[in-house]
């Protein structure tokens, strides 16, 4: 008796395990298809939420308000467990362009540094309309 239950405990351990790394990855391609989809809704200031999950770390979202006096308001997010770091940003609308929103996902970066033209660019953008 005492070998069924522990046979039926080590199945159902792993059965927990593997839902728990489906879940993981389905919701990763989730946030890769959203990132694709959205570069030109950014781009164009139109209102959404772009998210995007480090399993168990944390999140990482960018939620576009849209035009509000002239400009393009969006909240950059970046929530983990000893970090909450969060910024509203005001970009006049022509600043607005795909390369922008590759740089808040380090499409321009060589591991976590900014030595290239375009990001150092994109990092004075941010410093310029974020606080």
């Amino acid at each position: 008796m005492k070998k069924k239950v522990l046979i039926v405990l080590i199945v159902g351990i792993i059965l927990i395990i593997s839902i728990t790394i489906f879940l993981i990855l389905t919701n990763d391609a989730q946030n890769q298809k959203d990132f694709v989809l959205n570069k030109d809704t950014f781009s164009s200031c139109q209102p959404s939420t772009f998210k995007t999950s480090f399993a168990f770390v944390g999140t990482y979202t960018i939620t576009v308000i849209g035009i509000e006096n002239g400009t393009c308001h969006w909240i950059y997010s970046l929530k983990m467990s000893k970090t909450n770091d969060t910024k509203n940003c005001y970009y006049p609308p022509d600043k607005m362009s795909d390369k922008v929103f590759g740089h808040l996902f380090g499409e321009d970066k060589t591991g976590i540094e900014c030595s290239s033209d375009l990001c150092k660019q994109q990092e004075n953008l941010f410093q310029t309309y974020c606080s």
